[in-house]
């Protein structure tokens, strides 16, 4: 989108295969942020990201995911899986980790697709 208003095929398939590989944020190069369009392609590529999560499989991810983990477990895996878990099973869009210094206070939001689902 370096000098059109709207992306080719090719850059919108990349930006939605990302998201369903499952990674966790999008670089765009220093040429798509400095063409005429800066603005528009965030917007875009945004909405790109949102229609492709949507047909995202959280659950197989995660379970898929879950095969590659050790035994046992370290405590910071633990919490991380049980975090997710919990989002999967109250269908949670969002997981917030408080980054408290002290361990020990820290603390997981799960925040719903409805604005009163916070657990």
């Amino acid at each position: 989108m370096t000098d059109n208003l709207r992306p080719t095929r090719p850059e919108a398939t990349d930006v939605a295969n990302a998201v369903l590989d499952g990674s966790d944020a999008i670089l765009l190069g220093a040429e798509t942020l400095r063409g005429l369009y800066p603005v528009e392609t965030i917007s875009t590529l945004g909405r790109i990201c949102a229609e492709a999560e949507k047909v995202f499989n959280q659950d197989l991810y995660f379970k898929r995911t879950m095969k590659y983990v050790g035994e046992p477990m370290t405590h910071k895996e633990s919490i991380a899986s049980s975090a997710v878990r919990a989002a999967i099973k109250v269908k949670a869009s969002v997981i917030i980790a408080s980054p408290h210094p002290d361990r020990r206070k820290r603390v997981f939001l799960l925040i719903g697709a409805s604005p009163h689902l916070v657990v």
